[in-house]
C-alpha cells in the first residue's frame, strides 16, 4: 500500500455497490447494453451474417463489347486475343453490349450498358 491509503473493513450493507443494468433475478451480475436491447442484438447479428455472406461471395467483372455474332467460347474471332488476355487476368467475362438494342437498333437500347448493381 502507498502512503496515505487507509483500509477499512465494512459489512456489505455499509458499502455502495454501483452496478449498471442488473437483472433483478441476478443482482450480483451486470447486464450488457447489447444484451438488454434484444432488437439491437438481433440487428447486429443479422448484419454480421449478411456481411459474412457478401465477403464470401464470388466476384468477377463484366466487360461490354460490340456483338460480333461470335459466341462466348469463340477462339478465332476478332476478340479471341482479348478473351485470352482477360482469362489470364482472372474472373472477367466479355458480354455483348446492349448499345445496339440487341439487334433492334440504338432506339431500343437501354440508357446504360452493363454495370455493377445490387438486386
Amino acid at each position: 500500500m502507498s502512503a496515505g491509503t487507509t483500509v477499512a473493513m465494512r459489512p456489505a450493507a455499509g458499502v455502495v455497490h454501483a452496478v449498471y443494468s442488473v437483472d433483478p433475478a441476478r443482482p450480483w451480475e451486470g447486464v450488457s447494453p447489447i444484451r438488454r436491447t434484444r432488437l439491437s442484438a438481433a440487428l447486429a447479428s443479422s448484419q454480421e451474417t449478411r456481411l459474412s455472406g457478401e465477403a464470401g461471395a464470388s466476384t468477377g467483372r463484366v466487360l461490354p463489347f460490340p456483338d460480333t455474332g461470335a459466341g462466348a467460347g469463340d477462339t478465332a474471332g476478332p476478340f479471341a486475343t482479348l478473351r485470352a488476355d482477360l482469362a489470364a487476368l482472372g474472373k472477367t467475362a466479355l458480354m455483348p453490349s446492349m448499345a445496339t438494342g440487341w439487334g433492334e437498333g440504338c432506339a431500343d437500347a437501354p440508357m446504360a450498358d452493363w454495370k455493377a448493381h445490387r438486386n
